[in-house]
C-alpha cells in the first residue's frame, strides 16, 4: 500500500538515483580492469625487458670485464684484449641502450625503472675509458642516443641524489659527457 500512495515523480527520482549509482559502480569496475590490464601489461614489458638482457650472455660477459676493471682486477690492456675479440658484443650492448634511450624519450620507460634495472650496468660500461677509446667516443656520430641517454640519466642520478658510478679516474674511468656534442643541446625533461 505504501507502493501506491508513492508518486511518479518520486519512482523516477528513486529510479535516476539508482541508475546513477549503478553507471558509477560500473565505470569504476571498468576502470580498475584497465588499470589492472595496464598494470599487468608494464609489469611484463618490463620483464621482458629484463630478460632480453640477462638472455645476451655477451652482455653480461661484457658488464663483468669492465666491472673487474673497474675493481682494478683487470688492466686496461686486458679489457682492451676482450674488446677487440668482442667488437660485435660492444656494438649490441651500445644499439641495446640506444633503444632504451628511444623508450625514455617516447614515454614508453620512466628513468626510474630504467635506472633500478639497468644503472650500474650502463654506467660502468659506458663510463669506462677502454671502452670509450675502443669504441663508444672514438664512433660517436653513430652513438647519439647513448651519450643522450647517459646525459639523461646523469641528470636524473645527480637530481635523485645517486651520484655513484660517474667516474672520473683518470686512468679507467671518464664522464662521458665531456665528449658529448649534445650536452650543450638536448637533454630530457
Amino acid at each position: 500500500m505504501i507502493l501506491l500512495s508513492l508518486n511518479w515523480d518520486a519512482i523516477e527520482s528513486i529510479a535516476t538515483v539508482a541508475g546513477t549509482i549503478l553507471a558509477l559502480v560500473a565505470a569504476y569496475s571498468a576502470y580498475r580492469e584497465i588499470k589492472v590490464g595496464a598494470d599487468n601489461s608494464r609489469g611484463e614489458f618490463i620483464l621482458n625487458l629484463q630478460q632480453e638482457y640477462t638472455d645476451k650472455s655477451a652482455y653480461a660477459d661484457l658488464f663483468e670485464e669492465c666491472w673487474k676493471n673497474y675493481c682494478g682486477e683487470r688492466t686496461n690492456k686486458e679489457l682492451r684484449a676482450y674488446l677487440e675479440t668482442h667488437e660485435k658484443d660492444v656494438l649490441n650492448y651500445l644499439t641495446f641502450f640506444e633503444s632504451m634511450y628511444l623508450m625514455i624519450s617516447e614515454d614508453v620507460l620512466e628513468m626510474k625503472t630504467l635506472d633500478e634495472l639497468f644503472g650500474r650496468r650502463f654506467m660502468i660500461v659506458v663510463s669506462n675509458k677502454t671502452v670509450q677509446e675502443f669504441d663508444l667516443v672514438t664512433n660517436k656520430k653513430y652513438y647519439r642516443n647513448d651519450f643522450l641517454l647517459y646525459n639523461c640519466w646523469k641528470k636524473f642520478r645527480l637530481e635523485n641524489g645517486n651520484e655513484e658510478l660517474f667516474l672520473n679516474d683518470e686512468k679507467r674511468y671518464c664522464d662521458l659527457a665531456i665528449y658529448s656534442d649534445e650536452n650543450k643541446k638536448k637533454t630530457m625533461r
